[in-house]
C-alpha cells in the first residue's frame, strides 16, 4: 500500500528545497580577475587566457577547501569541473582551489575568445550559466591585501636569499630591482597544467610607476613555480618619486590595463613618509586620527543643462586606525607629485564616499561647530550610533536639483575657528584653518568631451599648496564607477593627464542619465595641526573643488 504521505505538498516542498539548495549556483557578476577583482562589467574585466580567476558562488564545491599538491594539474579538483562554453565549442578550465564559496581556476590559454558562459560542476550537479568575457591579455596585480586595491605584491630584490615584500616599513630604493606578481598577461603555447615555461611572453608590456613608464624590463612571463602566476622584473631608476603609496600599473598590449596598485620608496629605504600628506602617515602608522575638511564646490553642468551649483560643507572623522605594513585608505592615500591612481570598483563613487573610508573603529568627540565671518554653524553627527562621520551642508546656489533650497554660501575667504566640545573618546580642541580665494579653472569650458584614446590638459591661474587633477565617471547599467586621481608638481598651472591614464574609463552611454562623468580641478590648504586628549594626530584643511561634468568617448 502507498504512503500517502510521500506525496503531501508540504514533502514535496521539503524535497524540492533540499535539492535546490544543493544546486551549485554562481552569484550575479561573480567571476572576476583573482588578482584585481575588476568589475566583469567594467572595461578591464575581461579573463585572460592563460589567467587564474575566482568564482564566487553557493554549493559548488567541498565545505572545507581543497588545492591540488603537485603537477600535473587535474580538471577534476575535489569533484569539482569547470567548464567554458561558447556555442558548440568549449573547453574545461583548472581548478587550483575549490571549496563551497569560491573556486580558483585557470582559464586555459586556448578558451575561446570574447562572450562566453561558465559553469561549475559538483557532485553531479551542474551551475547556472555565468557570462564571462574572455581577452588575450587582462593583467592583474596582486595585492597584499588581497583586495585588488592598495599596496601590491611586489618584492624588494636584496639578494637572491633576501627578497621581502614592499611595505610601508620595507621600502624600496631608487635603482633597486622589483618583482611584481600579477596575472593575466596572456596565454602560453605549453600545457596550462604543468610546470609553466620560463621566458618572456611576446607581447608588448608597459609598467608605469610614479607616473614613469619602466624601460629596464628584465623579465615578464610565468613563474616557474605556479601555473597562470606571471612576474616582472625590472629596477626603478634613479628619479622615481618617493613615498607610501607610489602607484604601480601595467598595461599590455597597448591596451588592456592592470588594476592600480602601491609600492612604497624611500630614498634611504627607510619608513615611508609623505611630507605633503601627513593623513597617509596617520593612516600607515596607526593611533586614533580626527580629520576635518572644509569645502567649497563649484560645479558646471552644461551637458546635461541643468546650470551652476555652488556648495560649501565640512566633513570631519575620527577613527582608530590599526596602522599594518600594508594599510591602505584610498582618501589619504594621494599619489606623488607628477603621477596618477587609478581607480575602479562597484558602486557610484561619484555619490559617496563610502568606497573610501576605512572599517577603523569610530571615536566620540562630542559636538562640533565651525564659526566664520558670516556667523557658527554646527557639524552635525552622522550616525550617533557610532560616530561614523560629523558634516553639514553650509549654503548652496544656483541651480538646485528638486527638493533643495537656497542658502547663503559659508565658506568665503577668512579665518575659520573649528572647534569640539570633547566627547568620551575626544577631548575638547580648537583650530583656525584659513580659506583662501582658491584657483580659478582657465579652461573648463573646453572640456566638455574627453576622448579615451588622447590625453588632455588642465589650465588654471592662481597657487595653492596641493592641485589635483580628478575625473571619476559612474556608470549605472554595470554599477561600477572608475577614475584617477593625478596630483600636480609644486608650483605649476598647467597638468597633463596621459592618455594611458585614460584606458579603464568607462565612455558615457548613450542614454545621458545612464552615465555621470565629473572631471575634478582641486586644490587644498596645508593641514593645520591640532591637539586634544585622546589624540594622536589631528588636523584641518580647507579644499576647494571645480567640477564640470562631461562627456566620455
Amino acid at each position: 500500500m502507498w504512503n500517502h504521505r510521500v506525496f503531501e505538498p508540504a514533502g514535496l516542498l521539503a524535497l524540492l528545497a533540499a535539492t535546490v539548495s544543493a544546486q551549485p549556483l554562481i552569484n550575479p557578476k561573480g567571476i572576476v580577475n583573482s588578482a584585481s577583482f575588476a568589475p566583469p562589467q567594467s572595461v578591464g574585466g575581461a579573463i585572460a587566457q592563460g589567467s587564474i580567476f575566482s568564482i564566487f558562488g553557493s554549493n559548488m564545491g567541498p565545505t572545507v577547501g581543497v588545492q591540488p599538491s603537485a603537477f600535473p594539474l587535474e580538471t577534476v579538483l575535489g569533484g569539482v569541473g569547470v567548464k567554458v562554453i561558447q556555442g558548440a565549442t568549449s573547453a574545461d578550465a583548472i581548478p587550483v582551489y575549490a571549496s563551497a564559496g569560491v573556486i580558483n581556476a585557470i582559464m586555459p590559454s586556448n578558451a575561446p575568445l570574447g562572450a562566453v558562459s561558465v559553469q561549475v560542476t559538483y557532485g553531479g550537479a551542474k551551475s547556472n550559466l555565468a557570462p564571462v568575457r574572455i581577452a588575450a591579455n587582462a593583467p592583474g596585480i596582486f595585492t597584499a591585501t588581497g583586495a585588488g586595491v592598495g599596496p601590491g605584491s611586489i618584492q624588494n630584490f636584496i639578494s637572491a636569499t633576501q627578497q621581502p615584500i614592499n611595505s610601508a616599513r620595507l621600502t624600496a630604493t631608487p635603482g633597486q630591482a622589483i618583482i611584481l606578481w600579477l596575472t593575466g598577461m596572456g596565454p602560453i603555447k605549453g600545457p596550462d597544467n604543468a610546470a609553466p615555461p620560463v621566458g618572456n611572453l611576446p607581447f608588448p608590456v608597459e609598467v608605469w610607476v610614479g607616473g614613469r613608464l619602466m624601460t629596464n624590463l628584465q623579465y615578464f612571463g610565468r613563474t616557474p613555480c605556479c601555473a597562470g602566476v606571471d612576474q616582472i622584473v625590472f629596477n626603478l631608476p634613479q628619479n622615481i618619486p618617493t613615498g607610501c603609496f607610489v602607484p604601480v600599473t601595467v598595461r599590455m598590449a597597448g591596451a588592456a590595463m592592470s588594476n592600480t596598485t602601491t609600492i612604497a620608496i624611500d630614498s634611504q629605504g627607510a619608513a615611508c613618509s609623505d611630507p605633503a600628506n601627513p593623513l597617509s602617515t596617520a593612516f600607515t602608522r596607526g593611533g586614533r586620527n580626527g580629520f576635518i575638511a572644509l569645502i567649497r564646490r563649484l560645479i558646471r553642468n552644461d551637458v546635461n543643462t541643468r546650470g551652476d551649483v555652488i556648495t560649501d560643507q565640512a566633513i570631519g572623522t575620527f577613527r582608530r586606525e590599526t596602522g599594518a605594513d600594508y594599510s591602505f585608505n584610498p582618501s589619504a592615500a594621494v599619489p606623488p607629485a607628477g603621477s596618477c591612481s587609478i581607480y575602479n570598483g562597484r558602486g557610484d563613487y561619484t555619490d559617496t564616499a563610502a568606497p573610501f573610508i576605512s572599517d577603523a573603529a569610530t571615536l566620540d568627540a562630542g559636538s562640533l561647530s565651525v564659526t566664520g565671518p558670516s556667523g557658527i554653524q554646527p557639524l552635525i553627527l552622522f550616525n550617533a550610533a557610532d560616530y561614523s562621520a560629523y558634516g553639514n551642508l553650509f549654503g548652496s546656489t544656483g541651480v538646485l536639483p528638486p527638493g533643495q533650497t537656497q542658502k547663503p554660501l559659508f565658506l568665503n575667504p577668512g579665518t575659520f575657528q573649528i572647534a569640539g566640545s570633547g566627547g568620551s573618546a575626544v577631548g575638547p580642541f580648537s583650530v583656525q584653518v584659513a580659506v583662501p580665494g582658491g584657483l580659478t579653472w582657465t579652461n573648463r569650458d573646453q572640456l566638455t568631451t574627453l576622448d579615451r584614446s588622447q590625453g588632455f590638459t588642465v589650465s588654471w591661474t592662481g597657487t595653492a599648496p596641493g592641485v589635483a587633477v580628478g575625473l571619476m565617471n559612474y556608470d549605472r547599467p554595470s554599477n561600477t564607477s572608475s577614475g584617477f586621481l593625478c596630483l600636480a608638481p609644486p608650483g605649476v598651472t598647467t597638468l597633463n593627464v596621459p592618455a594611458w591614464v585614460m584606458t579603464n574609463i568607462t565612455p558615457t552611454r548613450a542614454i545621458p542619465t545612464q552615465s555621470r562623468g565629473m572631471l575634478s580641478l582641486m586644490s587644498a590648504t596645508t593641514p593645520v595641526s591640532f591637539t586634544a586628549s585622546g589624540l594622536d594626530t589631528g588636523a584641518a584643511f580647507f579644499l576647494q573643488m571645480a567640477v564640470r561634468i562631461v562627456t566620455i568617448k
